[in-house]
């Protein structure tokens, strides 16, 4: 259990990291597509992780690490909120309408991909 930690520890770091460079070098909307990408992007990986014969710690260290840290459900939740109390309705519900249906539609993707590999 405190090696699969150790893994989860690690693999967030690298995620987080990730996450924090695409913020960073990603800033040219006032509509969130950063967190939008990660969080479709995560979402479609995560869809072909689920389909391989994985470890269990190579498993912690991909998906509850680097992808829990590169993903972000707090920000896309925090963005839509702030949209709505705002009066920007439409962002606001165009975020959450796009998070949720395009990260769905890519883990079905991912996971049509990840049966092919």
């Amino acid at each position: 259990m405190l090696v699969n930690l150790l893994f989860a520890g690690l693999g967030g770091f690298i995620g987080a990291g990730c996450r924090f460079l695409a913020g960073e070098l990603l800033k040219f909307s006032h509509f969130p597509l950063t967190t939008l990408g990660v969080n479709v992007l995560g979402s479609f990986i995560i869809g072909v992780l689920f389909c391989l014969n994985l470890s269990q710690s190579v498993r912690v260290f991909l998906v509850v690490g680097i992808l829990g840290g590169f993903t972000t459900f707090s920000s896309f939740s925090l963005d839509s909120v702030k949209f709505l109390l705002e009066g920007e309705l439409v962002k606001g519900f165009l975020n959450i309408f796009l998070n949720l249906s395009l990260c769905l539609i890519a883990s079905y993707f991912g996971i049509l991909l990840g049966k092919n590999l």
